[in-house]
């Protein structure tokens, strides 16, 4: 990298979604707006809208429409393209950022730290609207508890971890998406694969092929950032039933991922389905399919069953493609007892979301939150802490 190259490269891929875009570069605006950031849009929407006056307000944006429709996967290959920091970071069109996250990348450079992740604030926007009364989260921002610490992460633990659970975790794995990292590790994932996020979910496919070529990673326990779940997340999807469907044709995903899709996956889109694939597809890729052995299909089976058994019929395809090749000895055992630990899980899961509803303690839990610019504005209030540690 030039020493012209700005420190940090704030990578925000968009379509359709004007409304949160507008908000979270307001958001950006008092902290980023300087020659050591870049911040990156790549717009594919459907038709542009005239957001001049948002963007006039910054002297670092670099804006770029895309009128032809393109894949999510392809939105963020173009977005990363552009990127000139040493660092990357990115987020959704409806998230935020702490104002630290400069002083976090200089604390990066001076320790030589390639990859940084951190635990992130949620936020639902008054517009997601859940089928479940337990989730109702709408305008409330949630925070969990800090040990405002800094450890080192073994990139391979987490691989390890990722595959025993089939694809479905991103565990803590090293990722630009809520995480930072140096743009050499990029560009050794592309040299490897040919592109920098070798399978169909940009997320998944980011986090795990950086894995493979980070060395020093560490874990910021401490909010950086802000998930927005807003109606057109795939989180403000998954809280209305909606995250779900066919491979063929959907719009989100590469055209082609269809015909590469890989047999012992069950081809349907869900979280865990497409997280799979691209594991699969990054091993592929980046020419580490020794490291298919570890693959855990099972937990993968038993997280489709439980989640989805509307698609029974695409399950049970892939399970018998996979009895074809593979030994098959105590697969059901070894599936059964998978979906004991998934339901578990989702038990566990249902029980933290009742105690978040009924939270009371105003520094964890905050409602009547209208956009993320009110977000970041409660965020500040960590920063103090988030210095001292740095």
């Amino acid at each position: 990298m030039s020493d012209q190259s700005p420190l940090l490269s704030i990578i925000i891929p968009t379509k359709n979604r004007y409304i949160y875009l507008e908000s979270c570069l307001r958001s950006l605006l008092p902290s980023y707006n300087n020659k050591d950031v870049e911040i990156i849009i790549t717009d594919n929407s459907t038709s542009k809208e005239d957001i001049t006056s948002t963007l006039s307000l910054f002297s670092n944006i670099k804006y770029v429409f895309i009128a032809k429709p393109i894949s999510q996967v392809e939105n963020f290959e173009s977005a990363l393209e552009m990127a000139t920091g040493q660092y990357v970071t990115m987020i959704g069109d409806d998230d935020g950022l702490s104002g630290i996250l400069l002083d976090v990348v200089k604390y990066m450079v001076k320790n030589f730290i390639d990859a940084l992740n951190s635990p992130f604030a949620t936020y639902y926007w008054p517009d997601v609207v859940s089928k479940s009364r337990v989730n109702d989260f709408s305008g409330k921002m949630f925070f969990d508890s800090y040990s405002y610490t800094i450890s080192d992460v073994k990139a391979a633990s987490e691989i390890q971890k990722c595959l025993n659970l089939g694809g479905t975790s991103l565990c803590n794995l090293p990722r630009m998406y809520y995480g930072i990292i140096k743009k050499e590790v990029l560009e050794l994932v592309k040299k490897q694969a040919g592109v920098y996020f070798p399978g169909p979910s940009p997320d998944m496919a980011n986090a795990f092929s950086a894995a493979l070529f980070t060395n020093r990673f560490v874990y910021f326990d401490a909010p950086l950032f802000i998930a927005g779940n807003s109606a057109k997340s795939a989180a403000g999807m998954g809280l209305s039933g909606k995250h779900i469907g066919a491979i063929e044709g959907n719009p989100q995903l590469p055209e082609d991922c269809h015909l590469n899709w890989t047999p012992l996956i069950p081809k349907y889109w869900s979280g865990p389905t497409i997280w799979a694939e691209s594991v699969m597809q990054v091993l592929k890729n980046c020419k580490k399919a020794n490291l298919e052995s570890l693959f855990n299909f099972s937990r993968l089976y038993a997280s489709c069953e439980t989640f989805n058994p509307e698609y029974k019929e695409e399950i049970n395809t892939a399970i018998n493609t996979y009895k074809k090749s593979r030994n098959t000895n105590g697969l059901f055992l070894r599936i059964g007892i998978e979906k004991l630990k998934v339901w578990s899980l989702r038990f566990k899961s249902l029980y933290k979301n009742m105690l978040k509803k009924a939270q009371t303690n105003s520094d964890s839990k905050f409602e009547g939150i209208n956009t993320i610019e009110e977000s970041v504005e409660i965020l500040r209030k960590f920063e103090v802490k988030l210095k001292s540690m740095i």
